[in-house]
């Protein structure tokens, strides 16, 4: 059986490939979220917080889950449209 965590790992895999084009490794970003190098959005719940992650000169929003301490997946910030409510557009 598979754990949450390594589901959680391989969606964001996914999703990156789709949303930017290149897999990404969520580890890496879950170290930078953990050491403080990313920007801070705001927090989903206990469990859930959003960040800013640049990549490419280009801005997006990683979900992080601090109970399995990864990404859970990633989409583009667009700093023209209002803010995208993650719950109802990318739920977990």
């Amino acid at each position: 059986m598979v754990s949450k965590r390594k589901n959680s790992i391989k969606h964001f895999r996914r999703r990156s490939e789709e949303r930017i084009g290149v897999r990404l490794d969520p580890i890496l970003i879950a170290r930078k979220i953990r050491s403080g190098k990313l920007n801070f959005l705001r927090r989903m719940s206990l469990r859930v917080t959003l960040w800013e992650y640049e990549f490419q000169n280009q801005l997006y929003v990683v979900v992080y889950d601090k109970i399995r301490k990864t990404a859970v997946t990633i989409y583009p910030k667009s700093p023209l449209k209002e803010e995208i409510d993650p719950i109802k557009t990318f739920p977990l």
